[in-house]
Protein backbone atom coordinates (compact mmCIF):
# COMPACT_ATOMS: atom_id res chain seq x y z
CA UNK A 1 0.00 0.00 0.00
CA UNK A 2 3.10 2.45 0.57
CA UNK A 3 4.49 1.64 -2.79
CA UNK A 4 1.04 2.76 -4.49
CA UNK A 5 0.50 5.72 -2.09
CA UNK A 6 4.23 7.33 -2.62
CA UNK A 7 3.49 6.27 -6.57
CA UNK A 8 0.29 8.03 -6.85
CA UNK A 9 2.20 11.26 -4.89
CA UNK A 10 4.92 11.38 -7.15
CA UNK A 11 2.61 11.69 -9.95
CA UNK A 12 0.70 14.76 -8.64
CA UNK A 13 3.79 16.25 -7.47
CA UNK A 14 4.88 16.03 -11.21
CA UNK A 15 1.84 16.70 -12.96
CA UNK A 16 1.53 19.91 -10.80
CA UNK A 17 5.34 20.41 -11.46
CA UNK A 18 6.30 20.87 -8.06
CA UNK A 19 8.55 17.77 -8.81
CA UNK A 20 10.93 17.23 -12.01
CA UNK A 21 9.90 13.76 -14.36
CA UNK A 22 12.94 11.95 -15.19
CA UNK A 23 11.04 9.61 -17.70
CA UNK A 24 10.54 11.79 -20.91
CA UNK A 25 11.78 9.48 -23.60
CA UNK A 26 9.71 6.89 -22.44
CA UNK A 27 6.03 7.89 -23.25
CA UNK A 28 4.29 10.20 -26.24
CA UNK A 29 6.16 10.00 -29.05
CA UNK A 30 4.87 9.69 -32.53
CA UNK A 31 5.89 7.96 -35.50
CA UNK A 32 8.16 9.40 -38.14
CA UNK A 33 8.63 7.66 -41.96
CA UNK A 34 12.88 8.25 -41.73
CA UNK A 35 13.26 8.33 -38.17
CA UNK A 36 10.92 6.21 -36.93
CA UNK A 37 9.66 8.08 -34.09
CA UNK A 38 10.13 11.32 -32.70
CA UNK A 39 9.09 13.66 -29.39
CA UNK A 40 6.60 16.02 -30.60
CA UNK A 41 7.13 19.52 -30.17
CA UNK A 42 6.53 20.98 -26.39
CA UNK A 43 4.80 17.90 -25.30
CA UNK A 44 6.98 18.95 -22.32
CA UNK A 45 8.64 22.08 -20.50
CA UNK A 46 12.34 20.42 -21.49
CA UNK A 47 11.08 20.28 -25.41
CA UNK A 48 11.64 22.81 -27.65
CA UNK A 49 9.55 23.41 -31.01
CA UNK A 50 12.06 21.26 -32.93
CA UNK A 51 11.11 18.37 -30.49
CA UNK A 52 14.81 18.40 -28.97
CA UNK A 53 15.96 19.01 -25.24
CA UNK A 54 16.64 22.43 -25.19
CA UNK A 55 15.36 25.50 -23.39
CA UNK A 56 15.30 27.63 -25.92
CA UNK A 57 16.09 27.59 -30.03
CA UNK A 58 19.41 29.83 -31.06
CA UNK A 59 19.66 31.62 -34.26
CA UNK A 60 23.32 29.80 -34.24
CA UNK A 61 25.09 27.51 -31.85
CA UNK A 62 28.60 27.00 -31.23
CA UNK A 63 28.30 23.47 -30.88
CA UNK A 64 25.84 21.04 -31.58
CA UNK A 65 25.51 17.60 -30.25
CA UNK A 66 23.96 14.27 -32.27
CA UNK A 67 23.39 11.07 -30.05
CA UNK A 68 21.05 8.72 -28.14
CA UNK A 69 19.86 8.81 -24.95
CA UNK A 70 23.30 9.26 -23.05
CA UNK A 71 23.31 12.62 -25.61
CA UNK A 72 19.67 13.08 -24.39
CA UNK A 73 19.91 13.04 -20.89
CA UNK A 74 17.84 10.08 -20.28
CA UNK A 75 17.20 9.88 -16.24
CA UNK A 76 18.61 12.86 -15.69
CA UNK A 77 17.04 16.65 -15.79
CA UNK A 78 17.97 18.34 -18.61
CA UNK A 79 20.28 21.03 -17.16
CA UNK A 80 22.39 17.62 -16.16
CA UNK A 81 22.66 16.28 -19.68
CA UNK A 82 26.40 16.28 -20.85
CA UNK A 83 25.41 19.00 -23.44
CA UNK A 84 24.28 21.53 -20.86
CA UNK A 85 27.05 20.97 -18.48
CA UNK A 86 29.43 21.23 -21.54
CA UNK A 87 28.10 24.76 -22.73
CA UNK A 88 28.24 25.50 -18.70
CA UNK A 89 31.88 24.30 -18.78
CA UNK A 90 33.04 26.25 -22.30
CA UNK A 91 30.28 28.93 -22.03
CA UNK A 92 29.34 28.95 -24.94
CA UNK A 93 25.71 27.95 -26.93
CA UNK A 94 25.49 23.82 -27.18
CA UNK A 95 22.29 22.76 -28.84
CA UNK A 96 21.49 19.03 -27.69
CA UNK A 97 19.83 17.32 -30.88
CA UNK A 98 20.13 13.67 -28.86
CA UNK A 99 16.95 11.44 -29.05
CA UNK A 100 17.03 8.18 -26.80
CA UNK A 101 17.14 5.20 -29.66
CA UNK A 102 18.74 6.48 -32.46
CA UNK A 103 21.78 5.84 -33.77
CA UNK A 104 23.86 6.73 -36.96
CA UNK A 105 21.12 6.43 -39.44
CA UNK A 106 19.13 9.42 -37.15
CA UNK A 107 22.72 11.64 -37.29
CA UNK A 108 23.09 11.39 -40.40
CA UNK A 109 20.03 12.70 -41.04
CA UNK A 110 19.58 15.66 -39.16
CA UNK A 111 22.62 16.92 -39.93
CA UNK A 112 21.12 19.30 -42.00
CA UNK A 113 18.92 20.60 -39.57
CA UNK A 114 22.39 20.44 -36.99
CA UNK A 115 24.23 22.32 -39.87
CA UNK A 116 21.50 25.08 -40.03
CA UNK A 117 22.75 26.33 -36.30
CA UNK A 118 26.41 27.32 -38.17
CA UNK A 119 28.32 25.63 -35.39
CA UNK A 120 31.96 25.83 -35.31
CA UNK A 121 31.62 22.52 -34.25
CA UNK A 122 29.66 19.08 -34.31
CA UNK A 123 29.85 16.70 -31.87
CA UNK A 124 28.33 12.98 -32.17
CA UNK A 125 28.05 11.21 -28.87
CA UNK A 126 28.35 8.00 -30.20
CA UNK A 127 27.63 4.88 -27.69
CA UNK A 128 29.00 1.43 -28.30
CA UNK A 129 26.57 -0.13 -26.55
CA UNK A 130 24.00 0.07 -29.33
CA UNK A 131 24.33 2.51 -31.64
CA UNK A 132 25.19 -0.31 -34.12
CA UNK A 133 21.92 -1.75 -33.17
CA UNK A 134 19.53 0.93 -33.58
CA UNK A 135 21.38 1.84 -36.93
CA UNK A 136 19.69 -1.40 -38.35
CA UNK A 137 16.19 -0.52 -36.92
CA UNK A 138 15.88 2.01 -39.53
CA UNK A 139 16.84 -0.52 -42.02
CA UNK A 140 14.04 -3.02 -40.73
CA UNK A 141 11.47 -0.89 -40.14
CA UNK A 142 11.86 2.06 -43.04
CA UNK A 143 11.07 2.44 -46.75
CA UNK A 144 13.38 5.25 -46.85
CA UNK A 145 16.30 3.51 -45.28
CA UNK A 146 16.00 0.81 -47.32
CA UNK A 147 16.29 2.88 -50.46
CA UNK A 148 18.92 4.32 -49.43
CA UNK A 149 21.15 1.19 -48.71
CA UNK A 150 19.59 0.08 -52.24
CA UNK A 151 21.27 3.13 -53.29
CA UNK A 152 24.26 3.50 -52.17
CA UNK A 153 25.02 -0.07 -52.37
CA UNK A 154 25.16 -1.03 -48.35
CA UNK A 155 25.52 -4.42 -47.36
CA UNK A 156 22.86 -4.30 -44.89
CA UNK A 157 21.83 -8.18 -44.76
CA UNK A 158 23.63 -8.81 -40.98
CA UNK A 159 20.95 -6.05 -39.63
CA UNK A 160 17.76 -8.46 -40.01
CA UNK A 161 17.75 -12.52 -39.32
CA UNK A 162 15.09 -12.45 -42.76
CA UNK A 163 17.99 -11.01 -45.03
CA UNK A 164 15.88 -11.62 -47.97
CA UNK A 165 13.18 -9.46 -46.47
CA UNK A 166 15.44 -6.64 -45.90
CA UNK A 167 16.22 -5.70 -49.35
CA UNK A 168 12.86 -6.29 -50.87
Amino acid sequence: FTFFFLEGLFEILIYFRLMPAYRTMSINQVTDDILLYKVPRKIYNDIDNNGFRNELIPQKSNIVVLGDSQTYGYNALRDDAWPQQLAKKLDTIVYNMGMGGYGPAQYYYVLDQALNFKPETILIGFYLGNDITNSCEVFKYSKYWRQFAKDEKLDIKGCDNDSDDINA
